[in-house]
C-alpha cells in the first residue's frame, strides 16, 4: 500500500509493515495500491485501528510514521510458543517503535499450534484480540476462530491465549 498526505509524508507500506498516523490538528491522506502491486496483483490483507487522542493532544501537529517490518521489536515467547511483534507499547522489557499519545500496546502475535502465552494489562485498559489467521482458545474456555474480534471485560488484568492451529 502506498501512502501520501498533506504534510508531505508518504511511502510504501511493505508486507508486515505499519503505517502509524496521528491526525492531530488535521491531515489529508490517501492510500492506494502501489505501482508494483497494481501490475502484479495478489492477495492483500490489512487492518486499520483508530485511536482517539486525549483532549489535551487533539490539536497537536499531524505526524506520520512508516514502520518497516525490520524495525518492529520481536520477542520469542517461552516454550516455543511463537513470536510476538511489538508495534507500540511494551512486553516484558522490550518496547515497540511507534510513538503514541495514548498509552496503548499493539502486538502482532504468531502462535504455534497447541502453544500459548499469557498477557497482563492494566484493568482500566480496553483490551481486544483480532484473530486474523487460525483459531485460538482464551482462558481455556472461549474459542475465537479466524476473522473474529474478542473484546475483553475490564474486570481483571491477565488472560491466556492458546493456538488451536497456527494462529
Amino acid at each position: 500500500v502506498e501512502h501520501n498526505d498533506s504534510t508531505g509524508a508518504g511511502g510504501i507500506i511493505e508486507e508486515g509493515g505499519v503505517q502509524w498516523m496521528t491526525s492531530g490538528s488535521g491531515i489529508l491522506h490517501k492510500e492506494y495500491h502501489e505501482k508494483n502491486f497494481s501490475k502484479k496483483g495478489g492477495e492483500m490483507q490489512m487492518v486499520q485501528l483508530w485511536v482517539n487522542l486525549p483532549a489535551k493532544d487533539k490539536m497537536t501537529p499531524p505526524k506520520y510514521q512508516n514502520i518497516n517490518k525490520k524495525e518492529i521489536t520481536n520477542v520469542e515467547l517461552k516454550n516455543d510458543a511463537g513470536i510476538l511483534e511489538i508495534i507500540a507499547g511494551s512486553f516484558k522489557e522490550s518496547t515497540g517503535p511507534a510513538s503514541t499519545f495514548t498509552p496503548l500496546s499493539l502486538f502482532n502475535v504468531n502462535l504455534n499450534k497447541g502453544k500459548g502465552t499469557s498477557f497482563s494489562f492494566a484493568p482500566n485498559h480496553n483490551t481486544g484480540l483480532l484473530v486474523i489467521k487460525g483459531s485460538v482458545t482464551i482462558n481455556n474456555t472461549e474459542k475465537a476462530p479466524s476473522n473474529h474480534f474478542v473484546l475483553f471485560h475490564n474486570n481483571g488484568n491477565e488472560f491466556t491465549v492458546r493456538a488451536d492451529e497456527e494462529s
